[in-house]
């Protein structure tokens, strides 16, 4: 028994061995603790890049802390690199914290309105950057569409990019994706597709290697909902880090994200509707009889009135609760 399982482990060195060392570092997955993926509460990241960004709104450097076990960022000097990447500039709002994550972005601060919250927001704005290939199914559309697209339309005068081997295929939102590569395989294990801000690592499904991303260009004149046209981003550095951020203490807003901003606007829809039919249920208690022969009449009519605004009524508040967002005496 002893021979036969000396045996074994020799013929599973063996074939292992055998195995380019590119796929076994593939095959690897993070050991890294994953985030939260919904709700507030503590985060870690294990990894930290430095970038340089540069598009038609802003440029400038920026750095990204990154979880190499769900893909998931937070951007130091968040304000600032919020807007340069493309989100809307909120009046008032003051931001401490900004986590990117599956494809929606957690952005906590505090509004003299809403006081302090964590907003969930949807990407959209910067998705083909801060959300480039976020699943595996993204990242092999990516590369299978490189067959369809002209290589020769990528941009071929950026300086930093000269050497390099490269990608042009477009992204899930209509953006044109241009990826240069470092030489050799990454180090980093993941099984998460892409990690980092459009530049990283990215995991080529082609030939089964972990790859870093140098440097990334976005043509994004026909992306959905894009902010700005084009954006470049370069990795300046990429290295081991721990950083840690408790967003526990903010009150969860979930009230602008595209789900309930559409169920939002179906609300105003159904509170104009109630209006007019509230408009004419007054119109027909104007016609009731003068005097006490008509008490009883605007008493009906007076009762459906009340009972149609405390559901208009009740139909806020309980959106605004369910939502995180402050109810006056709640």
């Amino acid at each position: 028994m002893k021979r036969l399982i000396g045996a074994a482990g020799i013929f599973a060195a063996l074939a292992l061995a055998a195995v380019p060392a590119f796929a076994v570092a593939f095959n690897a997955g993070s050991s890294f603790p994953a985030n939260p993926t919904d709700g507030t509460g503590p985060f870690a990241f294990d990894l930290e890049m430095r970038v340089t960004l540069e598009s038609d709104k802003a440029s400038g450097p920026m750095t990204v802390y990154v979880n190499s076990h769900d893909g998931s960022m937070a951007l130091a000097n968040p304000h600032t690199s919020l807007w340069a990447l493309g989100m809307p500039d909120v009046p008032d709002l003051q931001v401490h914290q900004v986590i990117v994550r599956a494809g929606q972005a957690l952005v906590c601060g505090s509004h003299p309105r809403y006081g302090q919250g964590c907003m969930v927001m949807g990407a959209k704005g910067f998705s083909s950057v801060m959300a480039s290939l976020a699943s595996e199914a993204e990242a092999e559309a990516y590369f299978n569409s490189i067959r369809n697209v002209d290589q020769r339309n990528a941009p071929v005068d950026i300086a930093s990019t000269r050497g390099l081997p490269f990608v042009h295929g477009l992204a899930g939102d209509g953006a044109y994706m241009t990826l240069w590569f470092d030489p050799g395989q990454s180090t980093v294990a993941t099984q998460h597709p892409f990690l980092g801000p459009g530049v990283g690592v990215v995991k080529d499904y082609r030939n089964h290697t972990n790859r870093t991303v140098r440097h990334a260009f976005f043509d994004m004149n026909m992306a959905d909902h894009s902010p700005v046209s084009w954006m470049s981003i370069h990795l300046d550095d990429l290295r081991r880090a721990t950083h840690r951020i408790d967003t526990s203490r903010y009150r969860l807003i979930t009230a602008f994200t595209s789900a309930k901003i559409d169920e939002s606007k179906d609300i105003s829809s159904w509170m104009q509707a109630e209006g007019r039919r509230i408009r004419g249920l007054e119109r027909e208690m104007a016609g009731c009889p003068d005097g006490a022969a008509g008490n009883d009449c605007r008493r009906q009519y007076r009762a459906r009135i009340t009972t149609a605004q405390d559901a208009m009524r009740a139909r806020v508040l309980n959106f605004g609760r369910a939502n995180g967002l402050p109810i006056p005496n709640d």
